[in-house]
């Protein structure tokens, strides 16, 4: 069979065809893994922010209890000041009778 050049024509044409199909599925291909790089990228931020997120809620709890012990410790002092200045002015006032 001798291909004629309308033959030849149709089949560049059908090749051009399936050459630019072939190309528009790399080309999407392409955006597919470029898109799924991302979203990986994305996913392993938000687990590093969740990371650090749970440890600085760790380390506000403790800096919080810490404030706690200061304040119990501060008002133990001030009821030992109050304590030993009530003490005192009774060991004055008992000085001044004597």
């Amino acid at each position: 069979m001798i291909e004629t050049s309308s033959d030849n024509a149709g089949n560049l044409a059908d090749n051009s065809s399936m050459k630019r199909r072939v190309a528009k599925d790399k080309s999407r291909d392409l955006l597919l893994l470029r898109c799924r790089d991302a979203i990986e990228e994305l996913h392993a931020e938000i687990e590093e922010e969740r990371s650090v997120k749970g440890h600085l809620q760790r380390e506000i709890q403790e800096l919080q209890q810490y404030a706690a012990d200061l304040q119990l410790q501060d008002q133990e002092l001030q009821y030992n000041l109050q304590s030993h200045s009530d003490e005192n002015q009774r060991l004055q006032a008992e000085i001044n009778d004597l």
